[in-house]
């Protein structure tokens, strides 16, 4: 097994382990600071559903009405909310602790 492997395999661990410890929709607020929660804007909470939805960003954009680099920016500020770095950890967080339902727009 290769190291990046291993790390990533550690990493869906570790997520998994805070997710079990924090537990459903608190999970979100417990990650990042458990004095405040994660807001989210109208804006990108849309985009969050499309990428749960499995979108790219140039698909997102022509659903909602924006650049791709605005998606881009939307999507960075998402990674960093939920302190994850890929899709697959944002959309896994999302719909563990209900952020957003698969298929909803």
């Amino acid at each position: 097994m290769k190291v990046r492997s291993k790390l990533s395999l550690v990493s869906r661990v570790r997520l998994r382990e805070d997710i079990l410890e924090y537990g459903g929709s608190e999970c979100v607020e417990a990650r990042v600071d458990t004095s405040s929660s994660i807001h989210f804007s109208p804006r990108e909470k849309q985009v969050l559903a499309e990428l749960v939805n499995g979108h790219t960003n140039m698909r997102i954009a022509e659903i909602v009405g924006l650049s791709e680099h605005t998606v881009g920016d939307y999507v960075k500020s998402i990674y960093k909310k939920l302190q994850v770095t890929s899709r697959a950890q944002a959309t896994r967080i999302a719909l563990e602790t209900g952020l957003v339902r698969s298929g909803s727009r």
